[in-house]
């Protein structure tokens, strides 16, 4: 999980108290906003699936005059205990988010990588042979396998975004919302 707090996941080391941030950091897990806010923004896009539908969000609530403050002395339990296998699952789903993303929600500058091209072709390629190996990257040294790490998510990223992209129909913009608000 240390891994994961370093970037992947969440990059909150990165982050200074008090400051405002860009939608890259607008973690769904831990953020409260108004309810106008919320209104005024269209609501969440719930064709948008796990992965940056939180991302897309905050760029739309940034854009309507949202500052987003970190504030670390608010404490949050988000529990999610992963192993290899889940968290390649999870970056597969996340890959297939952002191509959703791209295709359906076009902005610049992009939230997530465009996952095309012969680099993470290679990246795919290399998580399917470090994931064949069968063996627990855990016990190697802090450098080799953080870059076992991150090849793997990156790897798998690229899986499921180029498997999206072979089905993915685009959508209409969001001109209202799609969630329900009480």
């Amino acid at each position: 999980m240390a891994w994961l707090e370093d970037g992947p996941q969440n990059d909150f080391k990165a982050l200074d108290a008090g400051a405002g941030l860009t939608e890259n950091h607008w973690y769904g897990t831990g953020i409260s906003y108004a309810r106008d806010a919320y209104i005024a923004a269209g609501g969440m896009d719930e064709t948008l699936t796990f992965g940056y539908e939180d991302a897309e969000f905050g760029r739309r609530l940034r854009q309507q005059g949202v500052r987003l403050v970190y504030r670390p002395e608010l404490m949050l339990i988000h529990h999610h205990p992963y192993s290899m296998t889940t968290w390649r699952q999870r970056s597969e789903r996340v890959g297939a988010a952002a191509a959703a993303m791209h295709c359906n929600r076009p902005s610049e500058p992009r939230l997530s990588p465009l996952a095309t091209g012969p680099l993470w072709l290679a990246l795919a390629a290399a998580d399917s042979l470090l994931q064949a190996s069968g063996r627990d990257w855990a016990s190697a040294p802090d450098g080799v396998r953080r870059r076992i790490y991150g090849v793997s998510h990156l790897g798998a990223y690229a899986r499921g975004y180029r498997r999206a992209l072979r089905s993915i129909p685009p959508t209409p913009p969001l001109t209202q919302s799609r969630s329900r608000v009480s």
